[in-house]
Parts: structure tokens; sequence; C-alpha cells
């Protein structure tokens, strides 16, 4: 009787992961996420099938901006995989190498989450040793991802040159592979890169053929990121109108979705069209949206730019808010996360505000974005 009853508990728990993946692969991750906590909840710590639920809730909590919980749950899946690589059972070696590969996959998880809290630092150390286990047992899907998450990293320490030749590496990787997922989320790297650097037709084609090949693919994720970069692209081409736009679908999609990590950031870009084009009041709504966002994610580099809208918004409205305070905290954060390109954003700012000059974007190698308030900060 107890077997029949273990057997119907498996049989169901496999159920809930079977629902769950299908829903997270269709980008519904809310409904996903429920369902990977059921199912976590009626597995046995010593059960097998607990590490590949760990994974896959670990995966959903860090896209949906549960960066904390992912960490947790991520730390528990290498705790489990480092356990069985040490007591793996006779006679079964090749289950020593797949925990130490889920392991080495957790802890490029486990990369990303603290990537999004701004410990970029962390994040490289892992990600190189992740990359250099793959390399040894020739794992090519590793390789490439690993790639894929180095580069965005070093978007996050404000490399963008390196940034830019990982991205390309990445997605050499990800073509011979036949991965076109993985193509498609290089090329939105490559967008978001170059829009950093200065490159904003390189930036908008990039994002481009990004759209066209998630649409292939009716990825959801992926058609939003590509259209909020397109959007981005064209407002740093000072396309408002049609920047906006795009933006606006972007939003949409993302909400649907239920992504507040890069709705934030399309809430702030949307925030920073605004404040360019003079709607002053919808500029503060949109500001306000996003620091809500990124104060659910405890996303301080977000949060570093919403500083600078706030401040940028105060000095043309004439308003009464401390405008030097704000530039002021948006720095201090810039420093102590050791965020480059957000760093050098502050200091000219700060520049205009004082009349004075600043070489700090030659110094990293990308382009000013203006030498007036607003700066159209990309």
């Amino acid at each position: 009787m107890r077997a029949d009853s273990d057997s119907d508990s498996k049989r169901a728990v496999s159920a809930l992961i079977f629902q769950a993946d299908r829903l997270a692969q269709e980008a519904k991750y809310q409904e996903a996420y429920k369902l990977y906590k059921r199912a976590l909840q009626r597995i046995k710590v010593s059960s097998p099938e607990r590490l590949t639920c760990l994974m896959s809730l670990a995966d959903t909590e860090r896209i949906m901006g549960a960066f904390n919980d992912a960490i947790k749950h991520y730390s528990e899946a290498i705790a489990i995989c480092q356990r069985r690589c040490a007591h793996p059972p006779l006679g079964h070696p090749t289950r020593r190498r797949r925990y130490e590969k889920e392991a080495v996959d957790a802890e490029i998880g486990l990369a990303l989450a603290k990537r999004a809290l701004g410990l970029w630092k962390e994040a490289l150390v892992s990600i190189a040793k992740a990359k250099q286990h793959y390399i040894d047992t020739g794992d090519k899907a590793g390789c490439a991802f690993s790639r894929w998450a180095e580069a965005g990293t070093l978007r996050i320490k404000g490399d963008i040159g390196g940034c830019i030749e990982g991205f390309k590496q990445a997605m050499e990787l990800f073509t011979r592979s036949g991965d076109n997922s993985g193509v498609g989320y290089s090329l939105c790297g490559l967008g978001g890169a170059h829009r950093i650097e200065g490159s904003y037709e390189a930036s908008f084609d990039y994002y481009s053929r990004a759209n066209r090949l998630f649409s292939s693919l009716n990825d959801r994720f992926g058609i939003a990121y590509s259209y909020c970069g397109m959007g981005n692209a064209l407002r740093m081409k000072n396309i408002y109108k049609e920047g906006e736009d795009y933006l606006i679908k972007a939003l949409s999609l993302y909400n649907k979705i239920g992504d507040i990590v890069s709705s934030a950031y399309t809430l702030w870009s949307l925030g920073i069209l605004y404040t360019v084009t003079g709607r002053y009041d919808m500029a503060d709504s949109f500001f306000d949206k996003a620091q809500q966002r990124f104060t659910t994610t405890s996303d301080v580099r977000g949060t570093v730019y919403v500083l600078l809208g706030r401040c940028q918004l105060g000095c043309l409205s004439n308003n009464s808010a401390d405008n030097a305070g704000l530039l002021d905290e948006a720095l201090r954060y810039a420093k102590q996360y050791d965020f480059a390109v957000e760093r050098c954003h502050c200091l000219k700012v700060s520049a205009i505000l004082n009349g004075v000059t600043t070489d700090c974007y030659q110094q990293i190698g990308i382009t000013s974005p203006g030498e007036a308030l607003p700066l159209n900060i990309p």
C-alpha cells in the first residue's frame, strides 16, 4: 500500500513539473513558479527529482526578479550535487559527471542572480570557473552560454569593448550548435552594448535582427526584449515617437509575461524619453513606477539610473527636490558597486551642473551622450 502511495505521489510531482516546464517555455513565469513551488514542497530532500525542480524553480525566480530566492535555491542545488559527487552510487561513474555538470550549471545561474544584484565581480569569478569546466569537458552548449553570461557581466562592469567581443564569440558558438534562441539573445546583447558605446544605427540593426529571429521562434520574452532595444536605439537617434511606440509594445508584453526586471528598465527608458521631450509629469510618473520595481528586485544599478533621471528632471523643472543629494546618492552607489558606465553618467551630469568638463567617457571608450541637460542617457 505504501509503495503504491509513493508511486502516485511521484507521478503527481512529475505532472506538476511537466506542466510548469511547459508554462515556463511559454514565458508564463508566474504560473510556472507556483507549480514548481508546489512540486518542491512535495519532493523529499533525498529524492532525485529535487535537484531538477530546484534548478527550474531558481531559473524562474531569476527571470521574475526574485534574485535572493534564486540564490537560495541555486545554492541548495549546488550542495546536493556536491554531496552526490562525494558519495556517488557504486558502479555509476557517469552519475558523478552528471552531478558535476549540474553543479556548474547551477553556479552559472547563481552568478547571473548575483550579477543582477550588482555583484558582478563575484559573478565573473564563478562564470570563469564554469567556462573552464565546459571547455575541459567539451560541453559546446555550456561554452556558448557561459561566454554569453560573461559578456553580459562585462557590460555591468563597464567593459564595453570586452562585452561586444564576448557577445560576438557567444553568437558564433550558438550559431555553430544551431541554437537560434542563443543567437537571438547574443544579438540583443550586441544591440545593448553598441547603444552604450554610441553606435545607435548598429544597435537598431542588431535588435531588429533579433526581433525577426524571435518572431520566427514565437519567443515572447525575446520579442519584448528586442522591441525595448529597438525603442531605445530610436530614442538615442532622436526618433522619439517611433521609439516610444516600440517601448510601449515592449512594456505591454513584459507586463503580460509578468517580468518586472526588464519592465523596470523599460519604464525608466520611457521616463528619459519623456524628460528629453519636455513631458515632465509623465517622466516623473514613469521614474516612480520604475523605482518601485527596482526596489522590489533589489536592483541597485537600476536605482542609480532612476536617481540620475530624477536629478535631471528636478533641474529642468525647477522643483524643490534635492537634486544635488540625488546625484550624490547615485554616484555613491555607482562607486560602491564599481559600475564604470553609470559612474561616468553621474560625473557627466555633475560636470554640466558645475560648468566643467570630464573625460570619463573617453577613458572607458564610449561616446558622450551630450553636453547639456537633459542627457539622453543610453
